[in-house]
Parts: structure tokens; sequence; C-alpha cells
């Protein structure tokens, strides 16, 4: 699920009108320019790591690993009382043009819900997702 910046708000938008969107723009939660996970609330099958990978997402169809089947994506036990969550540390200040949210791997898998949210700040330790100072940009149905 590809989205994009229309005045203030989000957009669904095709993947290859993203792909054109973002191919002059700057990945900046890439961990070439320093993103990272600050922290997650359960990442038990797959690391949250996984979604500051630029390169497009392999399919690991019937591989497994000690925990089950491995994929290159960020999976949680689901189990949470509210939601999963991660936060994201972007690796350059910038403004949002858009984001995609891939779960193109994990058919019959995904959250049926996700949401985007924004803070802008130097400290980021025992950040959480309940911060006041958190903004949503975005919040939608992950299968369309």
């Amino acid at each position: 699920m590809s989205l994009q910046k229309s005045e203030n708000s989000f957009n669904h938008l095709a993947l290859d009108d993203f792909a054109r969107l973002s191919s002059a723009a700057t990945e900046i939660s890439s961990v070439a320019l320093g993103g990272r996970v600050l922290s997650v609330s359960d990442d038990f099958f797959a690391e949250a790591f996984h979604l500051l990978l630029v390169e497009p997402a392999p399919s690991l169809k019937g591989q497994y690993g000690p925990k089950g089947a491995l994929f290159s994506g960020w999976e949680s036990r689901r189990h949470n009382p509210t939601y999963d969550w991660c936060i994201i540390q972007l690796g350059i200040s910038g403004f949002i043009l858009g984001f995609d949210i891939d779960t193109s791997h994990f058919n019959g898998n995904e959250a049926p819900q996700a949401s985007v949210q924004a803070l802008f700040t130097t400290e980021v330790e025992d950040l959480l997702p309940e911060d006041e100072r958190v903004r949503l940009l975005s919040s939608f149905p992950t299968c369309y």
C-alpha cells in the first residue's frame, strides 16, 4: 500500500504512481542515512529492522527458521491487547511526501489496519506511541 501526501492528508496511490513519485525523493528512513528502530512492541517472528531496508522485500516462501516461516518484513505475535507498534528514528530531517506499507508476502497474515504517526524531536529516549506530542499522519485499512 502506497500513500502520497495531498494538502493535510495522505491518499492511496497505485504502486507504479508511487514509484514515479518516490524516484526523485530520498528515503529518509534508510539505514544508510542513519535510520533506526528505537523501540517495538513485539518482533518475535521477524525483526522490525526489515522496515528500514530500501530494496523490495524478497519472497522467503517455504523457508523456515527456529520461530517458524521466514519473512523479510516485521512480524509480531499479534496478541497484544491493543495494537503492535514500531518507533523509527529517521536518518535525517525532511518532508514526508509519502510512505509504502508493503504487505505483499504476508497474504492473509497482514494487520487489518495501520496508522503512521510523526514527531519531530531530538529527545528519543523513552519515547512511546502514547506520547502527547505525536501527530497522526494517516490511518487506513491495509487491504485494498
